[in-house]
């Protein structure tokens, strides 16, 4: 995905900002699909970054178009095309060249209560269920 999006001009830079529609026309001409285009927005910055490209597979393993796989599909500017994504279109989206540092604030981890049904529990029950089923066949 990063040649096809290198062939295309699209190259990881944090000072050049880009628009999600030149992300999903870029891919689309190399692949002939629409992807599905994921962005993570920054709730300390409030900036968009672009998180991941997701193409589409038939049945047959054949690419197709990820047209409806998201919740939310938002509409270009210009009208003849759809992109499936969570970005918003009018906003830059940063393809960053480096991964930022976590902040060093410390982390709390909350325990939860154990659920109703423990994994191995119902593991357990799984397996007896089969051999009742095979045992009753």
């Amino acid at each position: 995905m990063t040649k096809m999006l290198t062939d295309e001009g699209i190259v990881p830079d944090s000072t050049k900002p880009y628009l999600v529609g030149e992300i999903n026309d870029a891919v689309k001409r190399q692949t002939g699909f629409n992807p599905a285009i994921e962005c993570f927005r920054d709730p300390k910055t409030h900036k968009t970054y672009f998180f991941e490209i997701r193409v589409c597979f038939s049945k047959k393993l054949e690419l197709m178009d990820c047209d409806g796989i998201l919740v939310r599909k938002s509409a270009r500017h210009d009208h003849d095309l759809s992109v499936v994504t969570n970005c918003r279109n009018d906003e830059d989206i940063i393809y960053p060249d480096t991964v930022p540092e976590p902040d060093n604030e410390p982390t709390v981890i909350v325990k939860s209560k154990k659920s109703f049904f423990d994994l191995a529990d119902l593991m357990k029950t799984f397996k007896m269920l089969k051999v009742v089923q095979w045992l009753t066949f």
